[in-house]
């Protein structure tokens, strides 16, 4: 996935090997070679969360296109530029406007 530049497969498939479930069969897990361990944890530190996403931001810049991003992210962003704008606009009209009435922002 990483070689394809599907960031978005890569990490469904980094949050499926670190379900819970997955991560308790140790057996399994023996039997992976430290190489491809440490292969797997230099990805997974590459989509980490940690100060917004920053490793997965940065890379995915430097990635020359076609590219498929996390999508994950750009739903957050946006989030987060939809709803200082609704808190705006409530503030200033006192109401809720109707298309964001059932999306329960907190103002």
């Amino acid at each position: 996935m990483f070689n394809l530049n599907n960031f978005n497969g890569l990490m469904e498939i980094i949050a499926g090997l670190n379900f819970s479930s997955v991560k308790r069969l140790t057996p399994a897990w023996a039997k992976v070679s430290s190489k491809d361990r440490k292969v797997f944890e230099k990805l997974a530190s590459r989509m980490a969360i940690h100060s917004n996403y920053k490793a997965y931001r940065q890379l995915f810049q430097k990635r020359a296109a076609p590219k498929l991003p996390y999508f994950a992210v750009i739903l957050r962003d946006l989030m987060f530029v939809q709803v200082p704008i609704a808190h705006a606009y409530t503030t200033a009209h006192m109401r809720a406007p109707p298309h964001t009435a059932d999306l329960n922002f907190q103002t």
